[in-house]
């Protein structure tokens, strides 16, 4: 059986390898960025340990939102609530009788189309024999 000290434990297990990766993270993206030199290092400092020790309280949720994007797992959520189609109730053949006879129905679009483009030229003659 799991106690509270277990639980608060794999917390902070799972805090400390979050402020691994986005120490690799941090590192990465200054040097893909910035080089290798000495301006690199100071930026790098300065970002570890603003965002790492002063400001972790609000950037490890937010890295949290940010993976969960990039790997599709919030992507899905969104898709599902926000992107469905609602359900639509069951439309009897024909129509509800209200909008008949309103407006052209598509066989009279098609008799009125004018046919593909020929890019202003006529149609083509049948081959000869």
């Amino acid at each position: 059986m799991l106690t509270g000290m277990e639980v608060f434990e794999f917390f902070s297990d799972f805090n400390l390898i979050l402020k691994i990766f986005v120490l690799l993270m941090i590192i990465s993206f200054v040097y893909n960025h910035l080089g290798k030199g000495p301006m690199a290092w100071i930026i790098m400092i300065a970002l570890v340990y603003f965002v790492l020790l002063d400001g972790w309280a609000f950037f490890g949720p937010v890295y949290i939102l940010y993976m969960l994007l990039a790997m599709g797992f919030a992507g899905f959520l969104v898709d599902f609530f926000f992107m469905s189609q609602p359900l639509r109730q069951k439309q009897q053949p024909g129509g509800s009788g209200a909008d008949m006879g309103i407006g052209p129905t598509s066989m009279d679009a098609r008799q009125q189309s004018p046919g593909p483009h020929h890019g202003g030229r006529g149609p083509r003659a049948p081959p000869p024999g």
